[in-house]
């Protein structure tokens, strides 16, 4: 890692000359961890994006943004900054990290019943109906969008990991605000304590997702399913939603391993 490596863009234009396959990123807080950053030279706070520019060679401009929604990248900010620089750049990769936002966190209220409702607690055809009909179509929409601006391009989306109800929020400096939990609230809520049925939830949501980003590898040939499930350790976890840097690192190798796989 370069001793004045810096989180963002800075380096982009740097690796790009270097001849690194050139990559634009759209997403959220998995492609823009800000939260607990130390910005030294020798022990930076890294993302996914971080590790796959510095361990494994790519020239990554990034128009992620934490805490942003499918919704939003579908039909708002991709028709602005992140086309045009598609446009510009023509690159070879699109990488995307967006859906974990409409499905776990306070959004899981909708997909969940109360522990004393006498129905099972997961709504599995709300969770289908919601992820197969509004979740596709903006995934649709920026498949299209991405691949008419840049029409040689390889678009890589990841099915994040499966997260944890511990209850821990994330801690930003240096204003020093506390962001979350995002999960344990609404298992509260729910009065749904068991441990193994809150991770059962959370795995069920998790495989859902992916099952929708297989769906879509399938019938889009420039589309590819990166799955990360089982990548981060249970002690990996930084917070409810978010892994450590090994976490980080780890998934970004699957990632990669993902990218070198498709001719």
């Amino acid at each position: 890692m370069p001793n004045n490596f810096k989180r963002g863009n800075d380096f982009f234009a740097r690796f790009r000359n270097r001849g690194y396959p050139v990559a634009i990123a759209e997403g959220d807080s998995w492609f823009d961890y800000q939260v607990g950053a130390k910005f030294t030279k020798t022990h930076p706070t890294l993302d996914l994006l971080d590790y796959l520019a510095v361990n494994h060679d790519y020239a990554i401009y990034r128009v992620s943004n934490a805490g942003d929604t499918l919704e939003n990248m579908a039909y708002g900010t991709l028709g602005g900054k992140t086309i045009d620089k598609v446009r510009q750049e023509r690159p070879s990769l699109f990488f995307l990290s967006a859906g974990g936002n409409d499905v776990v966190g306070p959004e899981m209220a909708h997909f969940v019943n109360h522990a004393q409702s006498g129905l099972p607690v997961l709504r599995i055809d709300d969770l289908r109906d919601h992820l197969h009909t509004g979740t596709r179509r903006a995934l649709e929409r920026i498949i299209d969008r991405v691949s008419t601006a840049a029409p040689n391009v390889e678009i890589f989306a990841h099915g994040y990991d499966y997260p944890l109800a511990n209850g821990k929020g994330a801690f930003k400096l240096p204003w020093g605000y506390l962001k979350g939990p995002w999960i344990k609230p609404v298992f509260k809520a729910k009065e749904i304590r068991d441990r193994d049925e809150q991770d059962h939830i959370l795995e069920s949501l998790i495989d859902e997702f992916n099952d929708l980003l297989q769906d879509l590898d399938a019938s889009f040939a420039n589309f590819h399913h990166v799955d990360l499930r089982n990548q981060v350790r249970r002690n990996e976890w930084a917070n409810e939603i978010h892994p450590e840097r090994s976490g980080f690192e780890r998934c970004a190798k699957a990632f990669h391993e993902k990218v070198a796989s498709v001719p």
